[in-house]
């Protein structure tokens, strides 16, 4: 789509989501995240880890509302349809991803000084073995919702929120409550507990966060006043933020993930306020590089995370604190990255196979 065409507000949220992305690794490879790292940390570097750590958490979460935003509101009707979606979405997504797995292998071999496995690479490309790369558990992820994305299109249309709401909240709780739960027993060493309910039918964590997606774009969200939907996001923000410190302090590893129900709300409450962002208010130029950092957001996240994997050992060498270290990292990873993408991107062929840059 042209500028015009665009939703700017969800280029607005894109943006923030794919920094969050990179400030996420950026973290994770400055700091050893684990219980022995943690007790080498003074207060002031613990609570920088944790609080930019979880800015972290919140980028994906935001992608995968966009998703539902954007993908659940797609006119899939009948079986042209579905045939047409997996066409032109589902199976240049699977291309891009096979293209990235062998980037990775060739980069892991040449950088690390490994033997390239022929096996290994096959494994991974049939998704029946993790790709060691920090990015890459998100692209099976989002291939399988967007294997089941025609069906719940379908299904979704024709059921209101009352009826919804009843799988949602057994899949909050069950993927979002009894983990958080479990964490907090962990520390007193009590029992913990899993459901032998079988919900394997209704989407799981990352299904929840789709269909919420789509119903903000509904508006089910618009009668929360803006004022409160930015409480309870950093309400939420600041309870994950402890939480972690707390389980820390118990000697116990808790970093958060996306089953967390605090982040959860958190960006839930976030990405509302992003689709209430009015963009004409916005400086034009500033408007103009979020539009044009979204449409490769997904050329960084793939570009990225070779980038922080070779400075890293340049940054942990110069004599600056932990945090300056993250912070430098992130900014010359990010901006190398768009200016890689933006030189190879004049290639056609890179653009369209690589990149997955859409005109």
């Amino acid at each position: 789509m042209n500028k015009s065409k665009r939703i700017q507000c969800l280029d607005i949220a894109r943006t923030f989501a794919i920094m969050s992305v990179v400030l996420c690794h950026a973290v994770e490879l400055i700091y050893p995240m684990n219980v022995k790292g943690w007790t080498s940390l003074g207060m002031a570097s613990r609570l920088f880890r944790t609080c930019f750590f979880t800015i972290g958490r919140l980028g994906v979460p935001i992608f995968l509302f966009i998703s539902g935003y954007l993908l659940l509101n797609k006119k899939i009707e009948n079986d042209e349809g579905c045939i047409k979606f997996y066409k032109h979405n589902l199976i240049p997504l699977l291309v891009i991803t096979y293209i990235w797995i062998v980037i990775y292998n060739i980069f892991i071999s040449l950088f690390y000084s490994k033997r390239f496995d022929l096996s290994i690479l096959v494994k991974e490309i049939l998704f029946l073995e993790k790709v060691p790369v920090a990015n890459m558990w998100y692209m099976p992820m989002i291939v399988g919702i967007y294997v089941a994305i025609p069906f719940v299109n379908k299904i979704i249309k024709n059921f209101s929120i009352k009826s919804l709401r009843i799988p949602m909240l057994i899949v909050f709780g069950i993927y979002f409550i009894i983990p958080n739960i479990n964490a907090f027993m962990s520390t007193f060493k009590l029992k913990q507990y899993t459901t032998i309910l079988d919900t394997s039918f209704l989407g799981g964590i990352y299904g929840l966060y789709i269909i919420t997606g789509y119903l903000i774009s509904k508006d089910y969200l618009k009668r929360i006043k803006y004022r409160w939907l930015v409480l309870i996001s950093m309400f939420g923000f600041i309870l994950a933020c402890l939480m972690q410190i707390f389980i820390y302090t118990k000697s116990f590893q808790y970093n958060v993930w996306y089953n967390s129900a605090l982040i959860f709300i958190c960006t839930a409450c976030l990405f509302e306020i992003f689709t209430r962002v009015d963009a004409k208010k916005i400086n034009i130029k500033l408007m103009n590089i979020c539009t044009d950092i979204s449409k490769i957001s997904l050329a960084i996240f793939f570009v990225h995370i070779i980038i922080e994997q070779i400075l890293k050992k340049y940054i942990i060498a110069i004599n600056i604190s932990n945090p300056i270290k993250v912070l430098v990292l992130f900014a010359v990873s990010f901006c190398i990255s768009i200016l890689i993408i933006q030189i190879l991107s004049k290639i056609k062929l890179i653009k369209r196979y690589v990149f997955f840059i859409k005109e």
